[in-house]
């Protein structure tokens, strides 16, 4: 189990370093990365999670990107 979320972590790490550095250069490429982490980050979701999950239990966990430069913030 432990090894499990240990390896999750890391990817999820690697994508965000992916993501801001995308974020720097381009922001056109940040979309599909950001669907990318949110999928790690929240597994039980299907294609259209998030906006289920608005309307069944008010605000979901999101990714809020803000500026190019400025690191990421998880709610």
């Amino acid at each position: 189990m432990v090894d499990c979320l240990t390896k999750s972590l890391a990817k999820l790490e690697t994508e965000m370093d992916t993501l801001h550095q995308h974020m720097i250069t381009d922001k056109r490429n940040c979309k599909g990365l950001i669907l990318k982490i949110d999928k790690l980050l929240f597994p039980s979701r299907g294609t259209n999670g998030r906006d289920e999950l608005d309307r069944r239990h008010g605000k979901p966990g999101f990714i809020h990107v803000v500026n190019p430069g400025v690191p990421l913030h998880i709610y």
